[in-house]
């Protein structure tokens, strides 16, 4: 079973995530949403395959990039609706890099709809290793 994970305060970004994932056999995976840092803690999950991290998680008043150090996953997909910020996410976990965190991508966040063609991109990508 392969571990889907979205860190986000909002729904939107889980969301998104399952309209564009590619064609794959979604029945080994596992999608899991949690609303803030502290509640992805204490989950104390291991084997994640891909991470979907906002930037801002309102329910914590902190940052995604508090909760890099901790991650370990094959994909991390750092996933702000600002691009600056998934950039900034991007930058801190090329810093922790393998083996904690094997493959790291920046994708903007589309809030204004449920397609995004980049995060479509990357998606295949990781799909097609």
């Amino acid at each position: 079973m392969k571990n889907i994970i979205v860190v986000d305060d909002k729904d939107h970004a889980l969301k998104q995530a399952i309209y564009e994932f590619p064609g794959v056999d979604k029945s080994q995976m596992a999608f899991r949403h949690f609303d803030s840092i502290s509640s992805y803690r204490a989950a104390k999950l291991t084997d994640v395959f891909i991470l979907f991290l906002d930037f801002f998680l309102s329910k914590d008043r902190d940052y995604g990039t508090a909760l890099i150090p901790e991650i370990e996953c094959e994909h991390l997909i750092c996933f702000s609706s600002m691009k600056q910020m998934s950039d900034h996410m991007y930058e801190a976990a090329v810093q922790i890099g393998p083996p904690r965190i094997q493959h790291v991508y920046s994708v903007q966040k589309i809030k204004s709809r449920i397609d995004n063609e980049q995060l479509r991109q990357v998606l295949e990508t990781i799909f097609r290793k």
